[in-house]
């Protein structure tokens, strides 16, 4: 599913983390157009991940946390590394049970428990300045381990009307 959903998009690089993925997106326009696409890929995946869940127990549904963050990488055999890709990981691990120790956080009710999307504030500008197609909202400042200072973290939007996702999923205005 991840292959067919990301190699329209410029998908680099698929990496089995054990409990997940790591995707690599690269476009020759720019990186800009990259994250933008990864995004693209991340909710089509959210949303065939759902329409496979309508169809299978519930034991065997996934349910998916999703980070996207823009930067260089070291290139390496079937894989990436970096702070870039570090950074990637640490916004990933962003759970409900993480606001408590941010700064200006959304109240914990708000930040879904499954089947989201969260980016980095590089992301969240790109996608602020370059699409109309999904809103992003802060979900606060948080520390990240390994990374100096508060960062802003964004959680990101279905596009408004997409009702598979906008119906209580987890996704949501």
């Amino acid at each position: 599913m991840v292959g067919e959903v990301g190699k329209s998009r410029g998908l680099r690089c698929v990496r089995s983390t054990g409990a997940g993925y790591l995707l690599a997106f690269y476009d020759p326009q720019s990186a800009e157009m990259a994250a933008i696409r990864a995004v693209e890929a991340v909710f089509e995946l959210l949303l065939r991940t759902l329409m496979r869940n309508q169809e299978v127990s519930e034991e065997r549904a996934l349910n998916l946390r999703c980070a996207v963050h823009l930067g260089e990488v070291d290139v390496v055999p079937n894989d990436r590394e970096g702070p870039h890709i570090s950074m990637a990981f640490r916004i990933e691990e962003i759970t409900r049970a993480s606001l408590p120790a941010a700064l200006n956080p959304i109240p914990p009710e708000q930040f879904p428990l499954q089947n989201y999307v969260l980016c980095s504030e590089e992301v969240a500008g790109i996608l602020s300045r370059r699409t109309k197609r999904w809103e992003v909202a802060s979900i606060g400042l948080l520390k990240l381990k390994g990374f100096p200072g508060w960062r802003e973290v964004f959680l990101v939007l279905p596009e408004p009307g997409d009702a598979k996702l906008d119906s209580g999923h987890g996704l949501h205005h």
